[in-house]
């Protein structure tokens, strides 16, 4: 699955790379969470979907992948800079 979401996000398929990440998460795949949350973050030539982006690195942190929650609390830091301006 992590190869199927990796070739769709080389052919820059935002769809498609998200269909295969969300699926290797379900099936368990922890980084597949925090890389499905950097496409919300940053995809090429997308607008950031920054709530759905703390959305999937919440469920890497509720899910072990501890590793992740810095990644999370950047993005949200972020979020609050922005209001701001």
């Amino acid at each position: 699955m992590i190869k199927k979401a990796t070739a769709a996000r080389i052919n820059n398929n935002f769809e498609g790379t998200v269909y295969w990440y969300k699926q290797a998460a379900l099936a368990g795949d922890k980084s597949a969470y925090i890389k499905i949350g950097n496409i919300y973050d940053a995809f090429s030539g997308r607008q950031p979907n920054i709530d759905s982006a703390i959305y999937w690195y919440l469920n890497a942190a509720g899910n072990n992948a501890t590793e992740y929650t810095t990644q999370q609390g950047l993005v949200y830091i972020q979020q609050e800079a922005n209001k701001n301006n």
